[in-house]
């Protein structure tokens, strides 16, 4: 995340504008959780686009500090029970997604 930070500033200087996003999603029992907006059983949706999570929040970070929260934020609501071998065991997946977003400012873009 640190390089990530580092090339952002670095191409601010020459005219580029970035936004950076996270989102958390955890697969628990064939439902899909947004643990950073808190909403459960969000419907996935094959579009032109792509695949697509409705419902997803999408955070704007804009250092490692803040991806770091977010992700413990999100872990903080995890769907977690005591196992045999582990007191703290996941009984699901999690998928931590940062999009990066590049502007030239004068109006192009790249994802």
């Amino acid at each position: 995340m640190h390089q990530v930070f580092d090339t952002v500033r670095q191409m601010e200087g020459l005219g580029w504008t970035f936004k950076v996003n996270a989102e958390y999603l955890e697969v628990y029992n064939d439902r899909l959780n947004d643990l950073l907006g808190g909403k459960q059983g969000c419907p996935m949706r094959e579009t032109p686009k792509g695949i697509v999570i409705e419902g997803m929040q999408s955070e704007v970070v804009t250092s490692v500090p803040e991806v770091m929260a977010a992700l413990q934020r999100g872990s903080d609501k995890r769907i977690v029970a005591k196992m045999s071998m582990n007191d703290r065991s996941s009984r699901g997946h999690s998928i931590f997604t940062i999009h990066v977003k590049q502007m030239l400012e004068m109006g192009g873009e790249r994802s």
